[in-house]
């Protein structure tokens, strides 16, 4: 059974029960429909005429993961910290620990490398010389080379003493850090991809997928270490932001960056189940830790960059999991309309009915008038962009400014002369709206006609 058909404040009828609840009846008011008939579109309109608003291009490809039985968690956060309980001093916890995988001497040809590196005897000096090192071993192909590195310019960057300085030295490391993970995600992408999937690409030589997993997570772990390090707690708050996302980019391309590079969408049976345990615990750990950034505005963001990359993947009980999360409203309506975006584009319609009907219940939480009115639009020009005009014209229920229905309205039969599905418009404009609006709308959608036409024609021209 779908998690999604689980949600607990809607049925799965759509959207029409939440608007009865949260707005006033109106002519306009339809049920939501599953949007899984023939007009689904996948364009964004927003910046055409008559759009209702901004919104946001829908998000990738990819497969949903598995659950892992058993893993280890990546870190024992001080119980303090956990949501709700009181917010400890963040230069006490957690505290730095160097795996093991880091703690061997380099060998004779590392050695030529880092030799001049490690002749500097000043700490910050050394330690931007050594993260320069692991930065440039991303391009030289030889990130195990940058993850010894990494870790021996964080402890030089501790020993700084200029406050100012070691938050500079800190930050410097975290983006190395941050750097080398992802792109260890990267070489376990591309070893895994079989020749079925990507056969001209050439097998990637020396890649243990299990030890690239274990460096990519000692090094977000050695990265969140640092940022409690940090004094600076602007600095401290964009780091831990940084790490948030990046983790949940990794995660996003283990699952998916195999099958993009052949332009296909992700099978999830043809990725090993350990990189589909692992890239779910790494969402599961960017969650916990987006909920301790102390500033509420960075750490909302984080969630919903953390939905953004889990829904791209395809990880979408993930992603509803960060989107819920997020304590604003406002916010939360971004991510649950980046989990419909990409509910739409992998074809689960129910789904990405469901996430929409989250989207609109929070936009109706929103206290102030302009916002909402400003969401509503971007939740209009969403469902437009992917052909549920049903669900379009259901939704400018949720307008309080009673000059904005009849610009949404306008919109909707616009897209629908675009796409040829005028022959329906024609039907809901002659039922619903009132007799003065309904001059405007057969106006609007005789220009997507139009529109639709010179569309064509060009494109028979330029053959």
């Amino acid at each position: 059974m779908n998690l999604l058909r689980s949600r607990e404040f809607l049925p799965a009828v759509g959207l029409g029960l939440l608007f009865w609840f949260t707005a006033p009846t109106t002519t306009f008011a339809q049920g939501i429909s599953s949007g899984s008939g023939s007009g689904t579109g996948t364009g964004r309109e927003s910046g055409g005429a008559g759009a209702t608003g901004t919104g946001a291009e829908a998000g990738g490809l990819g497969a949903t993961s598995g659950r892992p039985s058993s893993f280890p968690p990546l870190l024992n956060l001080d119980p303090r910290l956990e949501r709700g309980g009181p917010r400890p001093d963040p230069m006490l916890v957690p505290r730095i620990t160097i795996p093991e995988s880091a703690r061997g001497t380099f060998t004779t040809e590392e050695n030529a490398l880092v030799r001049d590196a490690l002749a500097i005897t000043d700490p910050g000096e050394r330690s931007l010389a050594l993260v320069r090192l692991a930065r440039s071993s991303i391009f030289l192909g030889r990130p195990d080379l940058g993850h010894n590195a990494i870790f021996r310019g964080a402890e030089d960057s501790l020993r700084e003493t200029n406050p100012t300085i070691r938050d500079q030295r800190l930050t410097n490391v975290i983006i190395g850090a941050l750097a080398l993970a992802e792109e260890h995600m990267r070489e376990i992408a591309v070893a895994q991809a079989s020749p079925d999937v990507i056969p001209v690409l050439p097998a990637p030589k020396n890649i243990d997928r299990k030890s690239n997993l274990e460096r990519g997570r000692s090094e977000w772990q050695l990265a969140y270490e640092l940022a409690f390090q940090i004094r600076n707690r602007s600095a401290r708050t964009e780091n831990l932001y940084r790490i948030v996302e990046s983790e949940s980019l990794g995660s996003s391309v283990l699952v998916r960056e195999s099958f993009r590079l052949s332009q296909v969408r992700p099978d999830p049976t043809k990725i090993p189940p350990l990189t589909r345990d692992f890239a779910d615990q790494f969402l599961v750990l960017a969650i916990k830790q987006a909920m301790t950034i102390e500033r509420p505005a960075l750490r909302d963001r984080a969630l919903v960059a953390i939905a953004s990359n889990a829904a791209a993947s395809g990880q979408f009980d993930r992603a509803i999991e960060a989107a819920r999360s997020i304590p604003q409203p406002e916010v939360r309506t971004d991510g649950f309309l980046k989990i419909a975006e990409n509910e739409a584009v992998f074809g689960q319609q129910e789904a990405a009915t469901l996430a929409y009907s989250e989207a609109a219940k929070a936009i109706s939480m929103v206290p102030n008038a302009d916002p909402r009115e400003i969401l509503v639009g971007v939740l209009i020009d969403s469902l437009i962009a992917f052909g549920r005009f049903d669900d379009a014209r259901a939704s400018v229920v949720l307008y309080s400014n009673p000059a904005n229905p009849p610009i949404a309205l306008a919109a909707v039969a616009e897209s629908q002369g675009k796409r040829n599905r005028a022959e329906s418009a024609r039907e809901w404009i002659a039922k619903e709206p009132s007799a003065e609006l309904r001059s405007l709308l057969y106006r609007k959608l005789n220009d997507g006609v139009l529109a639709s036409e010179e569309q064509k024609r060009a494109a028979a021209l330029a053959r």
